[in-house]
């Protein structure tokens, strides 16, 4: 129901799901993410809260903390979405997506430095990720570092892939 955005069914057969299974967690984390996209933010942020205390092993903590990254970055708690993050760069250091939240999050706070320096842990990892040039980049010019700016935005169009339109659309906003 998710990829034809019938959120509503998808919450509701979850929340059916959660009931016959409750020690199944990527249900609510699921679910959570139903919540997110309806901007739902306190129903999101309670099933990740559950299914984050009764991980008694672990498993999916690192990925429930991303969601509620993600879920404080569309709240505009950046302060909190940096926290969750680095919860989950502790323990996948590589997780690319929370460190372009911490990244992401930082540019939003205007603390352009440490922009710059989490978007450059990421393409230490991912070199050849178009879109951290591109918000590299637009950090650099925010500094006034109009040099290091065209160097990234250079790059980002040598990699970018002109038939990634959702990629083209991150780059956007």
């Amino acid at each position: 129901y998710w990829r034809i955005m019938e959120l509503d069914k998808a919450i509701s057969d979850l929340t059916i799901a959660a009931r016959l299974n409750p020690e199944d967690l990527t249900i609510l984390f699921n679910r959570a993410l139903m919540y997110q996209q309806k901007g739902m933010y306190k129903e999101a942020l309670a099933d990740c809260d559950y299914a984050l205390k009764h991980d008694q092993d672990g498993i999916y903590t690192p990925e429930g903390n991303f969601i509620r990254a993600d879920l404080y970055f569309d709240m505009e708690n950046y302060e909190l979405a940096v926290k969750e993050a680095k919860k989950t760069v502790k323990a996948v250091p590589t997780h690319y997506k929370a460190l372009m939240t911490i990244g992401n999050s930082y540019l939003k706070l205007e603390n352009y430095n440490k922009a710059v320096q989490w978007y450059t842990s990421v393409l230490k990892h991912h070199p050849d990720y178009f879109l951290v040039y591109v918000k590299r980049g637009l950090t650099y010019s925010f500094k006034g570092d109009y040099k290091n700016a065209i160097s990234d935005f250079t790059l980002a169009i040598e990699l970018h892939n002109p038939n990634d339109e959702v990629a083209c659309l991150h780059c956007i906003y």
